[in-house]
């Protein structure tokens, strides 16, 4: 006996959906009027030496009346399992458009045995818009035989000479010549350093400041020319800054 307590039905709902699924409920249905997840389900089943049936055999009455009294051909799909090329063939066989079906279906029969005396099967499905497939089911149904396609008789091809062939010259072995570079965005130094306008060497192409003075020591005099040229840099930064939020400064502060 399995010790497992299921908190989610009641012991009334526990037992109601024993009955239920002996009564030959299927998964969706049990889902659908417990409202539980069928683990929960499942679980309670196995405690109790139960469990849902695989698969249901539905007869075409069924579907027929679950046709017949409004049901969508999704609902009864997901309700019975009932593969979908069985559910279109009975509801085009007793749907309630299923006498506008036949009769179409019988007015393509009569058109296609009109032409059979005259027509291969391609050349009734070219002429009518229907696939091969389609005119040979419904002609196979009423018993009759289209034209049939008659080939010439083929003639016995004069014994070819053989022709020999020069044989293909050596490919000719060409080197393998490197692509040309595209044009980079930038001129790179020996370094790939992007050279501009800003960082290069007056009177060079690929020579950039940056490589040019690494490791070149700064002399002592121009240290206090340098601290002085950073901090003019920084006042002038900081003023233009507060120019321009002149007029967002109170909003700023507000938000802040």
């Amino acid at each position: 006996m399995s010790t497992y307590t299921c908190t989610v039905l009641t012991p009334e709902q526990q037992s109601q959906l024993l009955t239920d699924v002996r009564a030959g409920m299927s998964p969706a249905e049990a889902l659908e009027k417990y409202g539980a997840s069928r683990s929960v389900l499942q679980r309670v089943l196995r405690a109790n030496g139960q469990g849902f049936v695989n698969k249901r055999i539905y007869d075409d009455s069924a579907v027929i009346e679950a046709l017949r009294s409004g049901e969508s051909l999704h609902i009864i799909h997901r309700r019975t399992g009932i593969s979908w090329q069985r559910l279109v063939r009975v509801e085009s066989e007793h749907g309630p458009f299923a006498d506008r079906t036949r009769n179409k279906r019988a007015e393509k029969t009569a058109r296609m045995i009109e032409l059979a005396p005259t027509m291969t099967g391609p050349q009734i499905a070219a002429h009518l818009g229907l696939s091969s497939s389609t005119v040979s089911l419904y002609l196979k149904s009423a018993g009759v035989k289209p034209v049939q396609t008659r080939r010439a008789a083929g003639t016995v091809k004069p014994p070819s000479l053989r022709v020999v062939k020069d044989p293909k010259p050596a490919p000719i072995k060409r080197s393998k010549a490197k692509p040309p570079k595209r044009d980079p965005l930038y001129l790179t130094c020996s370094r790939k350093h992007p050279i501009t306008k800003s960082n290069r060497v007056k009177g060079t192409l690929n020579e950039c400041l940056v490589c040019k003075r690494r490791g070149v020591s700064l002399p002592t005099n121009l240290v206090a020319a340098r601290d002085a040229l950073i901090a003019e840099l920084e006042a002038v930064i900081a003023r233009e800054v507060a120019e321009l939020t002149a007029d967002l400064r109170p909003e700023m502060e507000k938000a802040a």
